[in-house]
């Protein structure tokens, strides 16, 4: 399995094997998303930072997927749904008024997928690989934190000089994650960690990345079996709902960032400060409405947003943003594409829970990451900041292809619970 490997990673690079190679990359990966948005600051001639490293990335994991052997490797249903996507995306640039934008776009998400399927494809062959990009996604999340806690050190709470709150967010809730699927399999350090990863992203006032991070971890705390899980997922749950409540009574300035402001948006009986948001959604709404089935093609969101709001350049949902640029069909295509992945994961997560002791925090961890990233399309855009997709992709990618290699393997476990893993690389230091 892994002879066959090296001799293709030899012959393409002499010198470094292939999965060396993905290793770097994934490293160098996580640690520019530990970046978040400050390459932005970066520009070589009209690209800025961000486009450099999307282009990067792209360019990278095709040339990856040119030389994984991927014969031995076929690509399964459940990564088809979002390649059609892919390519009902691509299509839609034939009739997009917004080329430039269509094709930034479709760079940014077409990383996600090639990102997703070199983690599958390496982690299938080279099991070890997960546990790595567990370890260089931590790299990054710490790198981020650092970066933004020295930033509310110097100026204040909500601050976004080095880096923007609401970007940080977006990256920071893979940490907690992470730490959490860590936690749920053992690693006690994973609970303090994804505690001040959350009181991090409180301080920095997002308040979407703020939900997301707590509703993960109930959601983490989901029991496979037995009435102890079910117990602590009880105790979880009502320690994070009082904890919460307390929260958003004793802090004025996060019950502000809430209630006052634009408050044009409403939940139940409650008016949410929404900062411009429904406009947004109106106005991309109306437009979709032209073109329902197909949508008016790649970017095009992004130049109505602009012509009408001049200052603001995206909808703030991005399942508003996917059904105006590629129309139901798209919209359905994508869902179809999430949804079977976040399937795959679960049912990945709760199989391995009962048999093995590392492997399950690395399928928790990409479901997790999942559900963090499609909670915060509802009014953000991760789908178009590579910081967001590209890690999301190598994680879950990996856990998938761990599933097939473990399933390669022909491994049978019978009777109680086994604590240890049928590969002797993937097991976490007690």
């Amino acid at each position: 399995m892994g002879t066959h490997l090296n001799r293709i990673g030899k012959s393409a690079l002499p010198g470094l094997p292939l999965h060396g190679l993905v290793k770097v990359v994934a490293a160098v990966i996580f640690l520019s998303s530990g970046l978040v948005d400050l390459p932005r600051a970066i520009h070589v001639g009209p690209l800025s930072g961000q486009a450099l490293l999307t282009v990067a990335y792209y360019c990278g994991a095709l040339l990856l997927l040119s030389v994984i052997p991927i014969l031995e490797v076929p690509t399964p249903s459940r990564t088809v749904p979002l390649l059609v996507f892919m390519f009902w995306a691509t299509t839609s640039l034939a009739w997009t008024p917004a080329l430039v934008e269509g094709m930034q776009n479709i760079l940014v998400m077409g990383a996600f997928v090639l990102l997703l399927l070199v983690g599958e494809a390496t982690a299938s062959t080279t099991p070890e690989f997960a546990l790595w990009t567990s370890r260089c996604l931590d790299a990054g999340v710490f790198l981020a934190v650092a970066i933004y806690g020295t930033s509310v050190l110097i100026w204040g709470p909500g601050t976004n000089i080095l880096i923007s709150a609401r970007s940080f967010g977006l990256f920071a809730v893979y940490g907690v994650a992470n730490q959490l699927a860590k936690w749920r399999h053992g690693r006690k350090q994973g609970l303090l960690w994804a505690v001040l990863i959350t009181v991090l992203i409180g301080v920095s006032e997002s308040r979407l990345a703020l939900g997301v991070a707590v509703c993960l971890f109930p959601i983490s705390q989901i029991p496979v079996r037995g009435w102890i899980q079910w117990a602590k997922a009880a105790v979880v749950a009502v320690s994070v709902a009082a904890l919460s409540y307390a929260a958003f009574n004793y802090f004025d300035a996060l019950r502000d960032r809430f209630l006052k402001g634009d408050v044009s948006l409403r939940i139940w009986d409650v008016s949410i400060n929404a900062s411009g948001r429904t406009a947004f959604w109106r106005a991309t709404l109306d437009s979709w409405r032209e073109s329902p089935l197909v949508g008016k093609g790649a970017g095009s969101s992004e130049n109505l947003i602009e012509s009408v709001f001049v200052t603001i350049s995206h909808p703030h949902n991005d399942y508003l943003r996917i059904l105006h640029d590629y129309g139901f069909a798209g919209t359905v295509i994508w869902a179809a594409g999430i949804l079977t992945l976040l399937v795959s994961l679960w049912h990945a997560w709760r199989h391995a829970s009962q048999v093995f002791h590392a492997v399950p925090q690395l399928y928790l961890a990409g479901f997790l990451m999942l559900i963090a990233f499609v909670l915060s399309m509802t009014a953000e855009n991760p789908i178009v900041d590579i910081f967001a997709t590209a890690p999301v992709g190598l994680v879950v990618g990996c856990a998938l292809g761990l599933q097939r290699s473990l399933a390669r393997s022909r491994v049978r476990f019978k009777g109680s619970p086994i604590r240890q893993s049928p590969n002797p690389s993937i097991r976490w230091a007690r």
